[in-house]
Order: C-alpha cells, then sequence, then structure tokens
C-alpha cells in the first residue's frame, strides 16, 4: 500500500515532535496543545490540467493558554515549509475560534497539493 500525502503531513508533524490525530480521534478536553490533520477535498484549477488536493491544519491549544496558539501555530507553519513544494500553503488561516467540546481555542491553516488530473 502506497503512503498518502494527508500521511505525509500527518508523520512529518508527528516526526517534529507535535501531538498529532486524525478527525474525530481526539474528543477528550485539551491538556496540552496538538495538531488534528484533514483532507479538505479538492480544487479543480480551471484552464489547466492540475487539481490541488487540500488539507487542513487544526491546531489547538488549551482554553486556558490562548496566548500560546499564535506561536503555536507559526511552528506548525515552520515544520510545514520543510515540504515544500509538495505542500504549499493556501491563503486561508481561519480566525482563532473556542471548541467547546474539547475547551480549546483553535486556528486552521490550509495546504495545497498540486497534481495532474486523472
Amino acid at each position: 500500500m502506497s503512503t498518502t500525502q494527508w500521511k505525509n503531513i500527518f508523520d512529518t508533524l508527528e516526526d517534529a515532535d507535535f501531538e498529532v490525530y486524525a478527525p474525530q480521534q481526539k474528543n477528550s478536553e485539551c491538556k496540552t496543545s496538538y495538531v488534528v490533520v484533514k483532507n479538505a477535498g479538492t480544487i479543480e484549477i480551471a484552464g489547466t490540467s492540475s487539481v490541488a488536493y487540500v488539507y487542513e491544519i487544526l491546531g489547538y491549544v488549551p482554553g486556558n493558554q490562548y496566548s500560546l496558539l499564535e506561536s503555536f501555530m507559526e511552528s506548525i507553519q515552520t515544520t510545514m515549509k520543510t515540504m515544500y513544494p509538495t505542500f504549499q500553503k493556501g491563503y486561508v488561516q481561519s480566525y482563532p475560534y473556542y471548541d467547546d467540546l474539547v475547551k480549546a481555542h483553535m486556528s486552521s491553516i490550509q495546504y495545497l497539493n498540486y497534481r495532474t488530473k486523472k
């Protein structure tokens, strides 16, 4: 079985000592910062033979540590730069959001992986 690009992101972040999860894998209260890697679909690039696969990286910090969110997201971006040019940062970074389910502040960043249409 071949490794997927989602798995490549997951492994790269895990190798950089981030606590990493798949969507819906962690639903307990956030006690330490962690990352969720999510496949967010595709975008067809008009007029080309390419498609962009979109991956969303969600960063969570405990509810009482909001001040750490910005630097945590920057550290994720620094790690993801090691995967360039395979993954390029999209221009979408969400505003901080408080997730009541896990009692954490969350922000997300999109990364794009361009491929030839099949």
